[in-house]
């Protein structure tokens, strides 16, 4: 899969740049479900990860 493990300062999302997009864009489409379907956040576990 291409993973590597680096070691970054806590609290510093900068350097983690690949990361942090990839989240945020598995929470964009979690967020777009629940919205789409008008379903509540109780649902917000599953939709992310169906969006995984």
């Amino acid at each position: 899969h291409g993973i590597q493990q680096h070691l970054t300062a806590p609290y510093t999302p900068q350097q983690n740049g690949i990361s942090e997009r990839h989240n945020r864009t598995v929470m964009e489409m979690a967020h777009c479900m629940l919205s789409t379907a008008k379903l509540e956040d109780q649902f917000w576990a599953e939709a992310v990860q169906t969006a995984v």
